[in-house]
């Protein structure tokens, strides 16, 4: 890669999807309140936000970069905007599940 700020940003996009991974996964399963899975949730959103800012900014570094580096680089923010979608998805559905078991539906 070409831009340091790129590659420092690309390590932070991967380590919050990590974390989302691990509190979608093994998290929210081992919740035993309603306010634990709150919370939790709440959390993922934070970190969802947090991995959408960082997209931006390597957005931005790609426009910066030489053309050589562009189509790599831009590949892998795709990757991870693909992967964030797909978390928003899966948190969406959960908040739907835990609003219904709050309602008692």
């Amino acid at each position: 890669m070409s831009s340091h700020k790129f590659e420092l940003l690309d390590e932070e996009v991967e380590a919050l999807l990590d974390q989302i991974t691990d509190k979608l996964e093994c998290g929210i399963g081992q919740c035993k309140s309603q306010e634990e899975r709150k919370t939790l949730l709440s959390e993922i959103e934070r970190s969802l936000k947090d991995a959408s800012d960082g997209l931006v900014e390597m957005d931005i570094e790609i426009k910066k970069a030489p053309l050589e580096y562009r189509n790599t680089m831009t590949s892998k923010v795709q990757r991870y905007q693909n992967e964030l979608l797909r978390f928003l998805l899966m948190t969406r559905v959960s908040y739907l599940t835990f609003q219904r078991q709050i309602i008692g539906l």
